[in-house]
């Protein structure tokens, strides 16, 4: 890891890192913890760090100071900020509580950095940096319903604050950089910077007792995998009506580990006549994650959006072939080492899996490449550019 710096101070860099979602299932808690974990070996930053939580989560890893600040279920700000906070805080009746004024004293560190789209509304006396990972809030939220029109106000909101208060802010791909910016009308000034996720080899090829993992989660001898949270934009029930279209040889000899679903698709499958041929999986240890990709024969992620698409990524790693969509984000990432699908046709998807599934060659040539472009992500490289920027303030 580069220990250069350009700080020129003689005293390591104060740095705050505000982890709302340390130790949980989402890809903002892999980024989170991955960033936080490099950061902390950089010896001209002094790390610090806060996180919010209703259970109590593993901090063992990480060799810096950490404090958990606990609030009621619907004043919680972390990953599992909901619609009815999301209608208070409209009525600003939760904002006093997400200042951290308790845990920051008015703002002592050098430099502020928050992961998950949100700042606190508090006058902090650092240099503040903000992650805003996609807008999908923004793009996404079913605005024609009460409750989408309050979860589109708010999230409109926490940019706009972010946008206006931040003195650099990180994304993670270039496609999302130009979302921002096109959605709401501002010019590359130089404040948003790209820096990717990313994904490392070693952690996704180490050697697992594939027996025991399947016996423990209940996995079959052959399935295509998503991994991952559950919601609509991730165009689930479009995967399920899919994989119903394959011939039934197809489907008796491959079935589907989804991992966290709701009730949609739950319903979906049931409809689609496939329920027998599904796998629900729901927590998974960080441990095991890379065991259930290296597992799978396809990994499958057929979004109608993503910020980055870590599972291209964790797909390629694993060295198991990749189908994603062919919009936002996503070719971006995958390059020509996935099968890309237009995500509004489920005939289209339904055609990918078989291909990824039974053309031998093909699979090969995926495998290769994903190996191949798997070396433009790196946690350590996403680590060493933030601390660039961080130590550039």
């Amino acid at each position: 890891m580069q220990e250069k710096s350009s700080h020129n101070s003689q005293k390591p860099l104060r740095v705050h890192l505000n982890l709302q979602s340390c130790g949980g299932r989402s890809g903002f808690a892999t980024y989170e913890t991955e960033i936080a974990l490099r950061l902390a070996g950089y010896k001209d930053i002094d790390i610090s760090a806060s996180y919010f939580s209703l259970t109590e989560k593993n901090t063992e890893r990480f060799n810096f100071p950490m404090r958990q600040i606990k609030f009621h279920p619907y004043l919680a700000f972390n990953c599992g900020f909901n619609r009815k906070t999301a209608a208070m805080s409209l009525l600003n009746f939760t904002r006093p509580f997400f200042s951290c004024n308790a845990l920051m004293k008015g703002g002592s560190d050098d430099v502020y950095m928050f992961f998950e789209n949100k700042i606190p509304e508090i006058r902090l006396k650092g240099k503040i940096i903000a992650v805003i990972h996609d807008i999908i809030p923004l793009r996404k939220s079913s605005i024609e319903t009460f409750k989408g029109r309050i979860h589109f106000r708010s999230a409109k909101h926490d940019i706009e604050r972010i946008l206006a208060r931040a003195d650099k802010i990180i994304t993670d791909s270039e496609y999302s950089k130009s979302d921002i910016l096109d959605f709401f009308g501002l010019n590359d000034n130089g404040k948003i910077e790209v820096v990717y996720c990313g994904a490392d080899v070693s952690d996704f090829s180490r050697s697992y007792d594939f027996d025991a993992l399947r016996k423990e989660y209940g996995l079959p001898e052959k399935y295509m995998l998503y991994f991952g949270r559950c919601a609509p934009h991730k165009n689930l029930c479009s995967l399920v009506k899919a994989y119903s279209l394959l011939p039934e040889r197809l489907r008796e000899e491959y079935k589907i580990v989804i991992t966290n679903p709701d009730s949609s698709v739950i319903h979906c499958a049931e409809k689609c006549g496939v329920s027998d041929n599904m796998r629900w999986i729901y927590r998974v240890p960080d441990k095991d994650r890379p065991g259930i990709y290296q597992a799978a024969s396809l990994i499958v992620l057929p979004s109608f959006y993503e910020g980055f698409g870590l599972q291209i990524v964790e797909g390629m790693a694993a060295g198991v072939p990749v189908l994603c969509s062919n919009v936002t984000s996503m070719p971006e990432v995958a390059g020509d080492s996935a099968i890309l699908i237009d995500p509004n046709n489920i005939q289209d998807i339904s055609q990918g899996i078989e291909r990824g599934l039974t053309d031998e060659n093909l699979r090969a040539e995926l495998i290769r490449k994903g190996y191949e472009n798997i070396k433009r992500f790196s946690w350590d490289k996403s680590a060493e550019k933030i601390h660039g920027i961080i130590t550039s303030l």
